[in-house]
């Protein structure tokens, strides 16, 4: 069976859309904050960039659809990141600066070498800084805390993924070029949206766990004073000199002198 661009993009945007609209849902339903609203802005990107490639296969607004599609694309990665800074209670001030301007350079680079390149126009640059994201991503969801739960890891696992597949297209794209037969085989726009639905689904699956466990933990922060570990279980009471009270001083009160 051979697929065409158009059904494989419409067969993206509509997992996409399934994925993330009961992720954004979710979310609104919990009123959760934190990184699950961050990991939420991220799968609207998602979906929205997945509408804007659409359009573009359809014949619907041309190279302007392509660049929005790239910058949205580009802040996937990038919200995925400030989720991590914030579910480890890093600031993430510098980090969304650093990220508006990354989606701001692929969509201007998109229309810059949009004569030369056609729909491919900026794609080095949107490829460039998924990489960065990706692995910056990667990088954060190692850390502690969030490092110590093992859907960390799979978050981890996934963003490692979609770096090296990013990497090996920018590397392929510049060597061969897009109409070579191994980039546009395996590594060409049908090859990235299969790539992207699988993707997709299990960060969604990964994102829900994290937001759950988080959840579950703020619940008993307050029982102790270091709150509980990784794993959900409550940390040992810790062991700071507790405060003199009337049940120790001896029943026969102070001796007299």
């Amino acid at each position: 069976m051979t697929l065409d661009l158009f059904t494989v993009t419409v067969m993206t945007a509509i997992v996409a859309s399934v994925a993330s609209i009961t992720y954004i849902l979710e979310t609104i339903f919990r009123r959760d904050a934190g990184p699950g609203r961050l990991w939420a802005v991220a799968f609207f990107c998602g979906l929205s960039a997945a509408i804007a490639y659409m359009a573009w296969s359809s014949g619907v607004g041309g190279f302007v659809s392509v660049a929005v599609g790239n910058s949205l694309f580009v802040l996937v990665p990038g919200f995925v990141w400030l989720g991590a800074r914030r579910f480890n209670d890093r600031p993430i001030g510098w980090s969304l600066v650093l990220v508006v301007v990354f989606a701001l350079a692929s969509f201007a680079a998109a229309l810059i070498q949009a004569d030369d390149w056609g729909s491919w126009g900026g794609w080095t640059t949107m490829g460039a800084c998924l990489v960065a994201l990706f692995v910056a991503a990667a990088v954060e969801a190692l850390r502690a805390p969030l490092g110590h739960i093992r859907s960390g890891w799979a978050l981890a696992a996934v963003l490692l993924f979609a770096a090296l597949f990013s990497a090996v297209r920018l590397v392929l794209f510049l060597a061969a070029g897009p109409a070579s037969p191994l980039f546009s085989r395996w590594f060409g726009s049908i090859s990235a949206n299969i790539v992207t639905v699988v993707l997709t689904v299990v960060a969604a699956i990964v994102t829900s766990v994290l937001r759950s466990h988080r959840s579950a933990e703020q619940r008993y922060e307050w029982l102790t004073e270091r709150g509980v570990a990784s794993d959900g279980v409550m940390l040992a009471r810790p062991s700071w000199p507790r405060a003199r009270t009337s049940s120790n001083v001896p029943r026969g009160g102070p001796r007299a002198s």
